[in-house]
Order: structure tokens, then C-alpha cells, then sequence
């Protein structure tokens, strides 16, 4: 029987300690009162686990915990194998209602391209097990297999979750759109009800995600593989520019509605940002892929002409940005410099 290198690489050596950060975001406050009150009795993680942003060495982690209240601490588990016998991490997560009991953790110390499971507990109760798997070491040259999905409207239909999952893929691509803050499809054009309606306040967007995840598809597809995400209007609001003070086209825009969804979206995916809300960022997989994921919301002038379909406007030809001089810089240094194929 031949041994793969994935086998290889997953039965070679002990299990080795790992070390588990925390998000800044988390705050000096809550993690105090987080420590202080300690590990959560009971609460529920409806929503199943995901991981992200594989790196050959570290992996973000995360979940939400529901039926709790204040502060308090999640138990995070790492391990090399699904019955966690030989577990590399162990952690309590802090969150509370501010965080919308979002547990999340940038694990680091891990060997790369390998498979690891992971839970998080209460007291009393556990979350489904998750499988994830670190990116491919900087000198290999390994082919990279991946799928991606985007614009999942829920009330919409059903999408290519349970496909995917079915697959021996290295991580997955959301391209944007992952919660939609409208609510399109009702009555008779509807395949499933959206209990949450249209989005405007936090607790609207963090209801979404929470919606959303009640797919046991897109559960499945979180706790198989990891995920790399951007966003694209949805999560805020149809058509919004967000270098523009009153989002351009998007009707029904303010600034602090594209905050809330803002807060909701950082909560609930699987990455930590360098900086406040920076979403543009990159990630190597050996020689072959380099995987840039750009921001093409937050930063963008409006639609020439309001985007009408008519004789072009005055202002057609007007120079106007679509990524931010900053993000613009960072593609054209990052292409540059890229050794990958």
C-alpha cells in the first residue's frame, strides 16, 4: 500500500505544542470580565465551527456561542486527531454579548500541510468536531486544490455546499456576499423563509449570520475546510461605495448601518485583520498559488453617471478609485514580487 504525503506528513513525529492568540478586538475589559466570570455553564453553538486564513503554520479558529449571557469563556481544543487524544492546544476564549459571544482564536505553532481537529466546550456542552488543514510549506510544489462560492442569498435556494464539502480540497474561496441585508425573495418566489427580513441595526446582522449558518450544508462545509473571504455590498447594503459619505447608489445607506455590518461581518468570519477592518491581504500555498484577496467595497468612489444607462455624463471619464491608493500599492508590490506560479 503506497503511503501519500499527506499520510506521511500526518503520521510523522508527536504531536508538538502549539500557542493560541487572542484578537486585540477582543478588549482589556471584556477579557477581564471573560477571566473573572470563567468558562461558560451552558450555551449552544448553533452555527457548528469554522477555521481560515490557513497559513503552512497557524489557522484562525471560531464560533459563537448562544444562550449565554455576559462575559464569560469558551474551552478551545486542538488536536492531531479526531478522538483528541493527542491534543497540541488547549485555550479559554473570552467574548461576550459586546462580541455577540463570538469565540475566535489565531492558532500558531502548527506543521504545515497538516490535517487538525478542533472543538470548542461550555461546562456542559460541546460544539460539533472541526477538521482544518495548515497551507502547504513556502518551498513546495504541490498542486493547490480549491473551490470557491459566493452571493448565497438564503431565501433564494440552496447552493454547491454539500458538493463541495464531498471534495479533498485544501481550503475554500468566499468571494463576497456571504449574508445578503435584504430581503428579496418573499411570499410565492421564496425556496426557504428569511425570518430576519432587511438588515439594519447589529443585532439585524449578526441575526443573519446566524440565519444563514442554520444551513446544515454550509455547516458541514465550514468544519471540513477552512475558509478565505472577502466581502462585496451585501454585507453592508445593495450597491453601497464606501469611499463615498453617502454610499453612492446604495438606498437606505448611513454610516452607521455599514459599521454594524461591519462589526457583524468581522465577528463572524474566521480571519483577524492587521489593522481596523483592513480586509485586503495575502496567502501563499508553496510555489504555486499566491491568493490575493482584494477589498473592492470599502474603498471605491460611486459609479460614474450613478450608473444610469444613458449618454455618458459629464463626469464618465473623471480618474475615480476602485481599491484606495493604499490597497492599489500593496497588489502591484505583492504581484511583483510573487514567486508563485
Amino acid at each position: 500500500m503506497s503511503l501519500t504525503r499527506r499520510r506521511f506528513l500526518s503520521s510523522a513525529g508527536s504531536a508538538a505544542a502549539a500557542s493560541v492568540l487572542i484578537p486585540d478586538v477582543v478588549g482589556g475589559e471584556i477579557a477581564q470580565a471573560a477571566k473573572r466570570a470563567g468558562r461558560f455553564r451552558s450555551g449552544r453553538f448553533p452555527g457548528g465551527v469554522l477555521s481560515g486564513d490557513p497559513e503552512p503554520t497557524a489557522i484562525t479558529l471560531l464560533t459563537r456561542i448562544d444562550d449565554a449571557q455576559g462575559a464569560g469563556t469558551v474551552g478551545l481544543e486542538v488536536a492531531t486527531d479526531s478522538g483528541f487524544r493527542k491534543v497540541v492546544a488547549r485555550r479559554e476564549i473570552p467574548t461576550s454579548g459586546l462580541r455577540g459571544h463570538s469565540a475566535k482564536a489565531r492558532v500558531t505553532g502548527l506543521k504545515p500541510y497538516e490535517d487538525y481537529y478542533y472543538r470548542f466546550s461550555t461546562r456542559t456542552s460541546s460544539s460539533r468536531v472541526g477538521r482544518t488543514r495548515t497551507a502547504l510549506p513556502p518551498d513546495s510544489e504541490q498542486p493547490v486544490r480549491f473551490a470557491f462560492f459566493s452571493c448565497q442569498e438564503y431565501a433564494h435556494g440552496f447552493y454547491a455546499h454539500a458538493a463541495m464539502a464531498k471534495d479533498d480540497l485544501d481550503f475554500v474561496v468566499c468571494l463576497g456576499d456571504y449574508v445578503y441585508a435584504e430581503d428579496y425573495h418573499r411570499g410565492k418566489t421564496a425556496v426557504r423563509r428569511d425570518r430576519v427580513g432587511v438588515a439594519t441595526t447589529l443585532d439585524d446582522y449578526r441575526a443573519k449570520y446566524a440565519l444563514y449558518r442554520t444551513d446544515k450544508n454550509l455547516q458541514a462545509l465550514h468544519a471540513r475546510f477552512p475558509m478565505v473571504t472577502t466581502w462585496d455590498d451585501h454585507e453592508v447594503i445593495d450597491n453601497y461605495a464606501g469611499g463615498e459619505p453617502d454610499g453612492g447608489l446604495a438606498k437606505g445607506f448611513s454610516s452607521k448601518r455599514k459599521a454594524a455590518g461591519y462589526t457583524a461581518f468581522f465577528e463572524n468570519m474566521p480571519f483577524l485583520p492587521k489593522t481596523r477592518n483592513r480586509l485586503y491581504r495575502g496567502l501563499r500555498f508553496g510555489k504555486t498559488v499566491d491568493l490575493l484577496m482584494l477589498d473592492q467595497r470599502q474603498y471605491r468612489d460611486d459609479q460614474p453617471c450613478r450608473d444610469a444607462v444613458a449618454p455618458a455624463c459629464a463626469e464618465y471619464d473623471r480618474p475615480r478609485d476602485f481599491l484606495g491608493r493604499q490597497q492599489m500599492g500593496w497588489v502591484k508590490d505583492r504581484l511583483a514580487a510573487s514567486p508563485a506560479a
